[in-house]
């Protein structure tokens, strides 16, 4: 039912014309209208859909850069809106920059690694615009230069310690029949798994269990559309012993939810606190895009904007974690103090546990991180 509900929400709002707070889905060739409020049709940001990942309440990335645009418009009383690509392709990134100009943008948000050649090539092209790229790093097409220009600001989270503290809350909690069910095998996805897959093993070793006591299956699906197949798949999974999924992709996370809901069995969600997608979700590895955004959008209203500077934001930022709140918790015997001394660990960097988690994600086989007790099968 929610997500029909919410399935609904995205088709009337799809037709709204807005100011910041209610979002309008637009393409490049249909240019936003003027909102409430907002009668000479100009905003004052513009976030940028990449249209793979989902719809702007996706329940995860997108959702949580949207939310810290509408914090922000507020707290300011900026005007924001958000435009949809009508393809995915630098071309169609760089148009949609073209037409967030054209409005009047002072600063446009492109939450994905899909903008990265769009941006450096856009920030030189419009120096008085400020760009905040999430989860990325402007680079040219092969990948032979990275230039990150005084008018942009890169963001990266630190995937991997969210996704450890999911894996370790995991095995403590019980769960010794793990699955990690990835989009595409980009950077943020590949440490996040990376980081589960790590955290899991930390535990197992914590509570002394014996090598392969805890077993992970791990799979990249190769994009971030549910589908039945991939429904099939984590079904599968679960019809074979798994006892909990992280899912990190998007919308694909809903064939995790489906197929949990179905089995009565449990999920890790991802990016945002997914407590409220569905019943199954545990916990969430969580990335506090909306902090994020909303920061860099404050640091840009007191003339403080972090231009030319690449972040990288975990715990010791309190940028990424799992969420604590009663609604959220749903663990029986892994307890928030648990949980708050092994965020301490990672924070303070207790004996390189953060600095030394694997973030390599050229590693094509997860196969190759080292753990001592999980035994991973990576799952063609």
């Amino acid at each position: 039912m929610k997500k029909l509900v919410a399935l609904l929400l995205v088709v009337v709002m799809s037709f709204a014309l807005i100011a910041c707070g209610t979002p309008q889905s637009t393409t490049s060739d249909q240019p936003s209208q003027n909102g409430e409020g907002n009668k000479d049709g100009k905003y004052d940001i513009v976030m940028l859909m990449d249209n793979v990942t989902g719809s702007i309440n996706d329940g995860s990335f997108l959702e949580g850069s949207w939310n810290g645009i509408s914090k922000y418009c507020e707290k300011t009383g900026s005007t924001a809106t958000y435009f949809t690509p009508a393809e995915e392709s630098k071309e169609a990134y760089l148009s949609n920059i073209e037409q967030a100009v054209g409005v009047g943008a002072k600063v446009i948000v492109c939450p994905g690694y899909l903008f990265e050649e769009a941006i450096f090539e856009a920030q030189e092209t419009y120096p008085e615009v400020k760009f905040i790229l999430i989860d990325g790093r402007p680079h040219n097409a092969d990948y032979s230069e990275y230039k990150t220009a005084d008018n942009t600001y890169s963001v990266l989270c630190a995937e991997e310690e969210a996704g450890f503290l999911a894996g370790y809350a995991a095995v403590q909690e019980g769960f010794r029949n793990l699955a990690f069910f990835g989009g595409m095998a980009v950077t943020s996805v590949a440490r996040f798994g990376y980081g589960y897959v790590q955290g899991a093993d930390y535990a197992a070793q914590e509570l002394g269990l014996n090598q392969g006591d805890v077993k992970m299956t791990y799979w990249y699906s190769g994009d971030f559309i549910p589908s039945p197949e991939k429904l099939t798949t984590v079904t599968g999974w679960y019809n074979t012993g798994t006892e909990i999924i992280f899912s990190c992709g998007g919308s694909i996370c809903d064939n995790a939810f489906s197929a949990a809901e179905t089995l009565g069995k449990k999920t890790i969600g991802v990016d945002i606190d997914q407590a409220e997608e569905s019943d199954t979700v545990i916990t969430s590895a969580m990335k506090n895009l909306e902090k994020a955004t909303y920061d860099a959008l404050i640091d840009f209203s007191e003339d403080k904007f972090p231009g030319g500077q690449d972040a990288t934001l975990g715990t010791a930022e309190d940028y990424v974690g799992l969420p604590t709140e009663e609604s959220s918790w749903r663990f029986e015997k892994f307890t928030v103090d648990d949980y708050n001394k092994i965020y301490e660990k990672l924070k303070k960097d207790e004996g390189g546990l953060a600095s030394g988690l694997l973030t390599d994600a050229d590693i094509q086989a997860p196969t190759e991180i080292p753990v001592k007790i999980v035994e991973l099968q990576y799952n063609n």
